[in-house]
């Protein structure tokens, strides 16, 4: 599983802790609002996602993949053999599944089109016509995010974000950009979205399970 981790200590930061229909979070809501995140695929390997991290899967993510490898293996052809699909998935700890990679460090289910690389999980997913978040791994839809363990749970930014082109560093911080927000109330609900914003724009309460730290 790609760790999550705390935003750079030396920055400031503005927690915001959330009650949400799984559980709790706490946010990083500044560091959240710091970064613009625009994905348009990457030319090659280096300091490319799909190539940097070791990505593991819950058992429950691993049967959903699997569930749409007929649809998946159309865009990574590699996954198909004679004799049906490849096993390309490694059990590292308990429940846990590392996805294969190349000898390049890319993702088995990476592909190339147009001379970028793309997720063979998000395009099936679009071609199924169902939400992403039902076969593309939670770590992977929340990149360049990071959901860190601990109760509460830590919502932040990937410590290494800013070496990867499709993350830069945004002015205006009232609000998430367009893909973050997407990405926020895909895997956490509307709610949530709504209750950082709320904070950004300086209206946080200590009620309701939310409060600034």
């Amino acid at each position: 599983m790609v760790k999550a981790a705390c935003s750079d200590a030396r920055q400031r930061k503005t927690w915001v802790v959330v009650a949400h229909s799984t559980g709790t979070l706490r946010i990083d809501v500044r560091g959240l609002s710091a970064l613009n995140h625009a994905c348009v695929g990457c030319p090659d390997t280096r300091r490319c996602c799909c190539a940097t991290y070791e990505v593991c899967v819950t058992r429950a993510e691993m049967r959903r993949i699997v569930g749409c490898l007929s649809v998946v293996s159309k865009f990574c052809r590699h996954l198909a053999g004679r004799h049906g699909f490849d096993n390309v998935f490694d059990p590292v700890d308990s429940g846990l599944f590392a996805i294969d990679t190349d000898a390049d460090g890319l993702c088995c289910f990476a592909y190339r089109v147009q001379g970028r690389i793309r997720c063979s999980l998000h395009s099936a997913a679009l071609s199924l016509g169902i939400p992403v978040s039902v076969v593309k791994p939670r770590v992977c839809m929340l990149w360049p995010l990071a959901l860190g363990d601990g109760n509460p749970a830590s919502l932040s930014v990937q410590p290494d974000a800013f070496a990867f082109r499709c993350n830069t560093r945004r002015k205006v911080r009232h609000d998430l950009c367009g893909s973050l927000a997407e990405t926020v109330k895909s895997t956490f609900g509307t709610q949530v979205l709504q209750r950082i914003e709320s904070a950004l724009a300086g209206h946080s309460g200590s009620g309701d399970g939310e409060h600034l730290a």
